[in-house]
């Protein structure tokens, strides 16, 4: 297939997108995918970085808002970089399957900051999250990523562009020439500063997203975009392969969104089968970490790789499966605290890393008989000085593959990020903002005045 026919068939599904309302389902999984994506946003705000950068951000009233209690509106492109890195310093953003990488963080920020900026209405908000997800999501799983290069930054200028675009009304063709420019655009990550520790890594789905934020307007003042550039970029540049074919294979048939994940432990997608595995454990016995003298994990291909037992914070810590195993044992979970500084210091856990030992190993069959390739699963193995070893097993994390989140799940989710930070009340008006977006006649006045209401009311 030609790229001049895999846009032509993209501009023909951009057509129908923009006039027909999306199914119901649909439009419901985009709501929790924005839902769970602003809870994290609001709770990355107290890491120190983001908080110090926030402070440097000039007073700009009729910008865009960072999304944290008390709001304060400033420059779009750094309200888009703000609130991105925030979501990405956690690890708890949701992503999809087979792009293998989180999407939503690197659209919507700049889907908020543009509806606030041009005082917009709410009822196109999850349209342009979905349309600039699908084109994000298919651009990843499309191609085959150099194992160096990270996602976060590569989708985010395209698929900020064309949700953007779509949220501004502009055409098929008109969007359609927003892929094409922004596809030029991506960024070039380096997927080893998650282990280094190096927190640059946070502010690169950011800057991806700021570049798409621009996007609407160059394409607007005459820049062309490039037929090639998407199948270069992804294929040559950034990746071992692009297929046309696959772009559009099933192209408004299925949508994207449907196909996502969500995650409940705070650290890389790598993890959290090992992580459930020993959940599945500590369900049944209680275990004294003190007494643990050996911990085997057996999962797949990369997983059985991340072996680092010295990690220099909670970032580098957010890819150890030592650290993942040690910290659940003596915090007894894996949310955000469990990365604290002190947490890193425990000397209980630093023992217990030593005593984590990692293999590549063969997922337990199906009923069929046959393994799953495409599982994330863990086999942990706990051996104490007390009983015999204990075994857990996960086939699939919790919010992927056969176990999806439950609306329960998600709103416990929402509701255990934000409360600390906005409070009761608080957590609960950003909820309904999003529960009730399609009903709202100006999205950022609505927004401003929800958080500003939080702060306010946060201690009473």
């Amino acid at each position: 297939m030609t790229p001049s026919e895999m846009y032509a068939l993209t501009g023909q599904f951009i057509a129908r997108f923009v006039e027909t309302p999306l199914p119901d389902a649909v439009t419901e999984r985009a709501r929790w995918i924005a839902l769970d994506t602003v809870a994290v946003i609001v709770r990355g705000y107290r890491e120190a970085d983001i908080s110090a950068y926030a402070a440097t951000c000039p007073t700009r009233p009729d910008g865009a808002s960072l999304i944290r209690a008390g709001g304060g509106r400033t420059e779009p492109g750094q309200a888009i970089l703000c609130n991105t890195a925030s979501a990405a310093a956690l690890e708890l953003c949701e992503g999809h399957r087979r792009a293998m990488g989180h999407i939503a963080l690197q659209i919507l920020p700049a889907v908020l900051a543009t509806a606030e900026v041009h005082r917009l209405p709410g009822r196109n908000i999850l349209p342009a999250l979905t349309l600039g997800y699908e084109i994000a999501a298919r651009m990843g799983a499309a191609s085959k990523r150099h194992f160096r290069a990270h996602g976060h930054g590569i989708w985010a200028a395209a698929g900020s562009a064309v949700a953007i675009a779509r949220l501004l009304e502009r055409t098929p063709d008109e969007i359609v020439e927003c892929l094409k420019i922004a596809s030029n655009l991506s960024l070039a990550p380096s997927f080893s500063t998650h282990a280094e520790g190096a927190t640059v890594r946070n502010l690169t789905a950011g800057m991806g997203a700021m570049i798409g934020y621009q996007v609407p307007a160059l394409q607007r003042a005459g820049y062309l975009g490039s037929l090639s550039a998407m199948s270069v970029t992804l294929g040559e540049t950034l990746g071992a392969s692009f297929s046309a074919e696959r772009f559009v294979e099933g192209m408004g048939d299925e949508y994207c969104v449907m196909d996502n994940y969500f995650k409940f432990d705070a650290s890389g997608r790598h993890m959290q089968a090992p992580a459930q595995a020993l959940r599945e454990i500590m369900a049944q016995q209680r275990i004294n970490p003190e007494r643990v003298k050996r911990v085997r994990v057996e999962t797949y291909q990369p997983a059985a790789t991340l072996t680092q037992r010295e990690p220099p914070n909670a970032l580098a810590a957010k890819t150890s499966i030592p650290y993942a195993i040690a910290a659940q044992l003596v915090v007894g979970h894996l949310g955000v605290e469990a990365y604290d500084a002190e947490r890193l210091r425990d000397p209980r856990i630093q023992r217990l890393m030593h005593r984590v030992e990692l293999s590549e190993g063969q997922p337990a069959p199906l009923t069929s008989g046959h393994a799953d390739p495409t599982a994330r699963w863990a086999r942990v193995i706990v051996e104490t000085d007390a009983s015999e070893p204990l075994c857990g097993y996960c086939a699939n994390p919790p919010g992927e593959g056969d176990t999806p989140a439950s609306a329960t799940q998600l709103r416990h989710k929402f509701d255990s990020l934000t409360q600390p930070m906005l409070g009761t009340a608080g957590a609960a008006g950003l909820y309904r903002l999003f529960a009730e977006i399609e009903r709202l006649d100006d999205f950022g006045q609505a927004l401003m005045s929800c958080l500003l209401e939080a702060e306010n009311r946060k201690f009473v």
